[in-house]
């Protein structure tokens, strides 16, 4: 990457370019991951870069670390450290057959360590390539040997790097020093055919990437899925297995490449239960959608599902409810269900615009066709008010301005 000071903003969004590599703020960081380098190394082979192979790194660039075919092994900002000249190996491996284990540890098929000459005194940061079919070998691998049936995704939620201090070890199964666990943010690079585990790391060694699966993974997802129906677009999944799961967040792309949030909705913590949830983007028009899920652990540890695309024709929005006042400058308010037919059970919910639902209640429409709705609870803002039936639903956007 092109030299950076304490002052620069590559991306020119206002936000110095170290305050991004600090904080992982994209789209310096984790979503822009090659400054021009788009293939990995994939020749099965150890490759070591010594004494004058070595490459000196400091200041607050990005530098794509490559091999001798200019293949991009690892990335590294060193975050005003100078680590001085900086030595590294890397083993690739490749097919089912060669990934290693020990018990219940499976290791992908690649593997580096990083020695620099002086240890960084404060955080560096630094993202290690895989090819998309190492992180498929694994997971057959996986499957074959535990009896499971975990996707790519399972599995790279589940990854976590072995970092054996002291070590410049190629094997993974042979341990040096004290050792530590470092979670990633796991990002997906078509480009390349490959993912990124981006670290933020107060030390150097051997960096080995690797799932137990004597520890339930954080997220289990047996399925992600788009279809058309008359209102909108249905996002449903189901999880077979949820771990510390906070909540997900529902991204919508118009490109595939930018995504905007959605809507959040609750996970369920810890389960071993199936569960299932859908969603229905409504504020669509004709034309092709992508989708993905964000899924957030307690910690706030994050990860992606594979992003998924639907094209779509015609316009979806909703019949809109008669909501008065509007916008509400008391405790209630009004809604009109003259649409709905006598007698039909409904449910009638309010949410906020990240699509989080702040209340909902049960009814069947009797004579009076007006509901007064209470918001004493709520405080100001934009909402939703949904009306939903057998025959569809119905909603509004009102504003609360007590």
């Amino acid at each position: 990457g092109a030299p950076l000071s304490a002052t620069t903003d590559t991306d020119g969004d206002g936000i110095p370019d170290y305050v991004e590599a600090q904080t992982f703020t994209d789209p310096f960081n984790a979503a822009t991951p090659f400054s021009g380098v788009t293939t990995v190394r994939s020749l099965q082979a150890d490759y070591e870069a010594t004494g004058g192979d070595c490459v000196t790194l400091n200041g607050y660039q990005w530098v794509d670390v490559v091999d001798l075919s200019g293949n991009v092994v690892f990335s590294i900002n060193p975050f005003g450290n100078n680590l001085g000249s900086t030595c590294w190996g890397v083993r690739v491996l490749s097919g089912q057959a060669n990934v290693r284990n020990s018990t219940t540890i499976y290791y992908l098929n690649r593997n580096w360590y990083i020695e620099p000459t002086t240890q960084p005194t404060t955080n560096v940061y630094v993202r290690l390539y895989a090819l998309d079919q190492e992180v498929t070998d694994l997971t057959n691998r996986v499957n074959t040997d535990e009896g499971e049936s975990f996707s790519t995704t399972d599995i790279l939620n589940g990854m976590v790097i072995l970092k054996v201090n002291g070590d410049t070890e190629l094997d993974p199964l042979v341990t040096g020093g004290g050792s530590t666990d470092e979670t990633p943010t796991v990002v997906d690079f078509s480009v390349a055919t490959a993912d990124a585990f981006v670290l933020e790391l107060s030390s150097f060694s051997t960096l080995d990437p690797h799932v137990d699966t004597s520890s339930p993974l954080p997220i289990e997802l047996i399925s992600f899925e788009a279809s058309n129906n008359e209102n909108g677009v249905l996002l449903e999944w189901n999880t077979a297995t949820e771990l510390n799961n906070d909540f997900f967040t529902l991204e919508r792309s118009f490109d595939g490449e930018t995504f905007t949030a959605i809507a959040e909705i609750d996970g369920a913590g810890n389960s071993s239960d199936p569960l299932s949830y859908e969603f229905l983007d409504r504020n669509v028009q004709e034309g092709i959608y992508f989708y993905r899920l964000k899924q957030t652990d307690f910690d706030g540890q994050f990860s992606y599902s594979e992003t998924i695309a639907i094209s779509h024709s015609g316009s979806t929005i909703a019949t809109e409810l008669a909501v008065y006042p509007n916008p509400v400058n008391g405790e209630s308010f009004f809604v009109s269900t003259e649409s709905l037919e006598h007698g039909i059970n409904f449910e009638v919910s309010i949410h906020d615009l990240m699509g989080r639902q702040l209340k909902a209640q049960l009814m069947k429409r009797e004579l009076n066709n007006v509901l007064q709705i209470d918001v004493a609870d709520i405080e100001n803002g934009v909402y939703i008010i949904r009306v939903r039936s057998e025959n569809g639903t119905q909603e509004s956007r009102f504003v609360i301005d007590k």
